[in-house]
């Protein structure tokens, strides 16, 4: 328990440390860019940046395993000067063109181990904006993972599995949604019944409450001397709350 107590504390620590260090970084770099500063005070405020910039560069190289991010974002310079990445997954391929698809494969070329690109190119089309603009539009029509499917057709041996399960979160109950991943046919199954319950609970009030309703109708027909009719109402309404009760 101890060791425990004590590793939690240590870690405790040190997300505090960062957090800290990404609010002085954040908060230098704003102030630096709306204020015009000059002489000691900029360079004091450059210097305090770099120093949590620094602090947070050795806080990622020791502790991130793994990155997400999107496929340009994976070039960019100082993710590429710090992150050595041995396995590269690629998902929802079938949005990204060849050269988007590109970007993290060149990015981490030197390191890069296994590559696993995912997703459905029967369905899916990459969106690129240059279609018809210009010369290489053909290029963007053919998503990364469908050039990828396809190399058999080509003479390219490339290990393709496709998936016949599809499973998604079960969004009935988010709570448990970590431990109830189903298929898509059993949870469909579950609305259908959560949908017929959720009704029926809806009839159950509406009903009562149109009781109520004719019943205050009565009521207000027998005007002046209509007091029979106000009790009348007054057990429609009864009954429209036994309804919402029931539903």
């Amino acid at each position: 328990m101890e060791k425990r107590d004590k590793s939690f504390v240590i870690n405790q620590s040190s997300v505090f440390r960062r957090s800290k260090q990404a609010k002085t970084y954040f908060h230098a770099t704003k102030v630096l860019k709306t204020m015009q500063l000059e002489g000691k005070d900029a360079h004091n405020l450059r210097r305090i940046r770099s120093e949590a910039y620094n602090h947070l560069l050795r806080e990622f190289t020791q502790t991130v395993k793994i990155m997400f991010c999107t496929n340009t974002s994976a070039a960019h310079r100082t993710i590429q000067d710090v992150f050595e990445p041995k396995i590269l997954v690629v998902d929802k391929a079938g949005l990204s063109t060849l050269a988007d698809g590109c970007v993290p494969l060149a990015a981490f070329k030197n390191n890069m181990q296994l590559v696993i690109v995912a997703g459905n190119h029967d369905s899916e089309r990459p969106m690129a904006f240059s279609f018809f603009k210009n010369e290489a539009c053909s290029w963007g029509k053919k998503s990364f993972l469908d050039r990828l499917a396809t190399a058999k057709d080509r003479g390219v041996s490339i290990e393709v599995q496709t998936l016949d399960k599809q499973y998604v979160t079960d969004s009935v109950n988010p709570r448990k949604a970590s431990k109830d991943l189903c298929r898509l046919k059993d949870l469909e199954e579950r609305r259908m019944k959560s949908s017929r319950g959720g009704r029926g609970g809806r009839g159950g009030s509406g009903s009562g409450g149109s009781r109520g309703g004719k019943g205050a109708k009565r009521g207000g027909k027998g005007g002046a001397g209509g007091e029979n009719g106000a009790s009348r109402g007054g057990k429609g309404t009864k009954r429209g709350g036994k309804g919402g009760t029931e539903g």
